[in-house]
C-alpha cells in the first residue's frame, strides 16, 4: 500500500520507472477500465516501446508475454547482472548476439538454465570491442559451470569465432548434423523467433530482466513480411541472445541429478490443469 492505496507489482515497477505518482496510477486504471490495456496502450502509450508494440503488426503479441514478469537490473554501460547464482550440479547454455562496440549496436549476452530455462544472467555493451567480448564470454561460461556458447557467424560474430578458436575455447555450439556455426538467414531467423515465442506464450520462459522484455516489444512484422525493429533506433540485441541461448540449450545436456524445484512443478501442474476439460476438472 502507498497513501492507503493497494498498488501491484506491475505498477510499483511503473511507478519507479516513469517516477510516477499514485494519482496518475488512478488515473491510469480509470483509462484502462474506459478502453481496455491494448487500446489503452496504444491511445497512451507510457514509452515508444508501448506504442509501437500495441501495433496490430506487432511480433510478440500481449498474450506471447502473459506469463512474464520482468527483473530490474542495473543498465550501466558493461555492467554484468547476475540474477542467478550459478548451481553446483547445474547446466547452461549462453546466447551471443555480436557488434563491433564502436557506439552504435549492441554486443549482448545471455545465459540460460537447462531445467528451468530462467534467465541467470545478462551483460550488454556497445562500447566492447571482439577481444573484449571473448574475454566476457570465457568468464561467464567458466563461471556457469563451463556453459556451452552459440555465436552466430554472420558479419562481425566470424571475427569473434576466430578469436575464441585462437583462444583454444572449446566451448562452442556447432551444428548436431553438419558440425558449421550457427548462421543467421531467412530461414533461421524464422526458426529461432518462432520457437522463442512459442516458449513465452506457453510459459517456459517466465522471468526476464527489465530491458529484453522491453526490446521483445519494438518486434515487428514490416510491410515485406520479415521480422523487423518498429523504428531506427531501436535495439533486439538481448532478444537475439535470448534467441539463441534457446537454441543453444537443445545441446546442452540435463544435469545428472535433475532436481525441479518446487515452483517448476507448480508451474507445470498448473499448465496441465489449464489443459484439463470442463468434464476432467469436475472428477478433480
Amino acid at each position: 500500500y502507498i497513501d492507503r492505496v493497494w498498488v501491484s507489482l506491475e505498477e510499483q515497477e511503473l511507478m519507479v520507472r516513469h517516477n510516477l505518482v499514485v494519482r496518475q496510477l488512478l488515473w491510469r486504471r480509470l483509462k484502462i477500465q474506459q478502453f481496455g490495456l491494448h487500446k489503452f496502450r496504444r491511445e497512451y502509450p507510457l514509452t515508444i516501446d508501448d506504442a509501437y508494440g500495441a501495433t496490430s503488426n506487432a511480433y510478440f503479441k500481449d498474450d506471447d508475454l502473459a506469463y512474464i514478469s520482468t527483473v530490474m537490473i542495473d543498465m550501466t554501460a558493461d555492467a554484468i547482472n547476475i540474477i542467478e547464482e550459478p548451481g553446483k550440479e547445474k547446466t547452461y547454455a549462453i546466447g551471443i548476439d555480436v557488434a563491433t562496440g564502436c557506439g552504435q549496436d549492441y554486443s549482448a549476452i545471455v545465459v540460460l538454465d537447462k531445467v528451468t530455462w530462467r534467465q541467470v544472467a545478462i551483460w550488454s555493451s556497445n562500447t566492447t570491442a571482439v577481444p573484449g567480448t571473448a574475454d566476457m564470454i570465457e568468464h561467464l561460461s567458466a563461471m556457469y559451470n563451463n556453459a556451452l556458447c552459440l555465436v552466430e557467424e554472420n558479419n562481425i560474430g566470424y571475427a569473434l569465432l576466430l578469436e575464441l578458436r585462437n583462444r583454444n575455447f572449446n566451448r562452442l555450439w556447432s551444428h548436431p548434423v553438419t558440425g558449421k556455426d550457427w548462421n543467421t538467414n531467412g530461414k533461421t531467423k524464422w526458426l529461432m523467433f518462432e520457437e522463442l515465442k512459442e516458449c513465452l506464450a506457453s510459459g517456459g520462459i517466465t522471468q526476464l530482466d527489465i530491458s529484453t522484455a522491453q526490446q521483445l516489444k519494438q518486434f515487428i512484422i514490416n510491410n515485406k513480411g520479415n521480422i523487423d525493429i518498429a523504428h531506427k533506433n531501436g535495439h533486439g540485441d538481448s532478444v537475439i541472445a535470448l534467441a539463441l541461448a534457446i537454441q543453444c540449450l537443445k545441446a546442452v545436456p540435463f544435469p545428472k541429478n535433475t532436481f525441479l524445484p518446487a515452483w517448476v512443478r507448480a508451474q507445470k501442474y498448473s499448465k496441465a490443469v489449464k489443459k484439463l476439460t470442463y468434464k476432467d476438472k469436475q472428477r478433480y
